[in-house]
């Protein structure tokens, strides 16, 4: 059993790594975080209004076999969703159909911007289909 001063230790740290990420998205994204209002405009020429990356390691596994997969699977799985998660943002996932096999498509945004992740996800799936 953790005592309350070691669990204290370990939530305060837990939400320090977890400003550290949010920070690190921040000098992602050209829009500003609305919860880190750091009032200093900097330059949005290399920064990105949104991220598309895998939203899994691999294709979709069969409805059937979720149950019986490991945690460290499932977690293994999701592995790219973490990252977005942790930090709050906002994400929708887009179906694409690879060498017959289902995968996703993963669109992140800064804090806030969830409408622009959510539009830019329907042009996705407009593209993708074409």
């Amino acid at each position: 059993m953790i005592d309350d001063s070691a669990f204290e230790s370990y939530f305060i740290q837990a939400q320090r790594v977890r400003r550290l990420i949010q920070y690190s998205f921040d000098n992602v994204f050209a829009f500003e975080n609305l919860l880190h209002n750091s009032g200093s405009p900097s330059s949005t020429e290399t920064r990105c209004d949104v991220i598309l990356c895998p939203t899994t390691v691999g294709p979709a596994p069969a409805l059937s076999s979720i149950a019986s997969m490991k945690p460290v699977e499932t977690y293994v799985n999701d592995v790219f969703t973490v990252p977005g998660s942790l930090a709050g943002l906002p994400a929708s996932s887009v179906p694409v159909q690879v060498d017959g096999s289902l995968v996703g498509l993963q669109l992140v945004g800064q804090v806030g911007t969830d409408a622009l992740v959510l539009q830019a996800a329907k042009e996705l799936e407009a593209v993708l289909k074409q």
